[in-house]
């Protein structure tokens, strides 16, 4: 089956149900993220609120060896197709913030499915995957997020292994001075295991060399769009301005061993962000809702 047959077939035929799971927020996935951002922990006690998309450190789903895939994920899942040679990539999305997630609570988050579109354009057939979180306390709606993942097919044979260029060879990326916000983050191999790790995201392309570069054909480590996006938004929570969404899309892939720069123009109540290194201007834009 070709992969155009074998996509197509999956946008047609795959209806899965919606998986809800509930979860009492706690303190030690926070400390975990604010050490890899060289801050300190800002929650601490019961009532602290989570900052906006650090629910993503929690509500893991831990699958049995043996449903796992080639490149790491698990086979099937509520909002991830199984078909063969599968290829992953996060492409981005939306949030919107009604309330915070806090310390000490007891959430529900519901997954599904909201859209699957076939497409095909000069890399080849894709799967559009667009997933759907909400979450909830009582009868309090709080979050609203919406993630888009683009799925591929590899063909029968991958490319054999081989040598890339370090990443950093293209240089390094300096912030715009006319920025109202900006940081910065050298992301080695020990940082992507540490979020993979605070994540649990098996995905091999974050930790496993020979696979990424010799099975997927990336120059090195890929850097976890996730990642970059709570990277950007430390631009508004170390300014302490609080937001209401964030619409964010991943463009390029950055890799270990860059100097990768996050800044953000202020305009009122709105922010545009944006993550690049030398090798990937515009990596990851944003515009956020203050």
């Amino acid at each position: 089956m070709t992969a155009q047959e074998t996509l197509r077939r999956v946008a047609e035929e795959w209806h899965p149900s919606t998986e809800t799971v509930r979860e009492v927020i706690t303190p030690a996935p926070s400390h975990g993220l604010a050490g890899i951002f060289d801050q300190p922990n800002p929650v601490v006690s019961d009532g602290d609120p989570l900052p906006p998309m650090w629910h993503w450190l929690h509500f893991m789903r831990w699958p049995a060896e043996s449903e796992l895939g080639a490149d790491g994920h698990p086979k099937r899942a509520t909002v991830m197709p199984e078909y063969p040679r599968r290829r992953r990539m996060f492409a981005g999305g939306r949030v919107t913030m009604h309330a915070p997630l806090r310390c000490g609570t007891e959430v529900t988050r519901e997954a599904r499915v909201a859209n699957v579109q076939y497409k095909e354009g000069r890399s080849g057939p894709m799967l559009f995957v667009t997933a759907e979180y909400r979450f909830t306390s009582g009868s309090d709606l709080l979050c609203v997020e919406e993630q888009d993942i683009v799925y591929r097919q590899d063909p029968e044979e991958a490319p054999p292994p081989r040598e890339a260029p370090h990443p950093s060879e293209a240089g390094r990326a300096e912030p715009d001075p006319s920025a109202d916000w900006h940081w910065s983050l050298d992301p080695g191999p020990a940082t992507l295991f540490r979020f993979s790790a605070l994540t649990f995201n098996p995905h091999r392309i974050h930790y496993d060399h020979p696979y990424v570069t010799g099975v997927e054909g990336f120059p090195g480590l890929v850097v976890h769009g996730p990642l970059t996006a709570l990277a950007l938004l430390e631009l508004p929570r170390r300014a302490g301005v609080p937001i209401k969404s964030m619409t964010f899309r991943a463009r390029r892939p950055m890799f270990a061993g860059e100097h990768i720069v996050y800044e953000g123009h202020r305009n009122a109540d709105h922010a545009k962000l944006v993550a690049h290194s030398a090798a990937a201007p515009e990596a990851v834009t944003a515009e956020v809702e203050l």
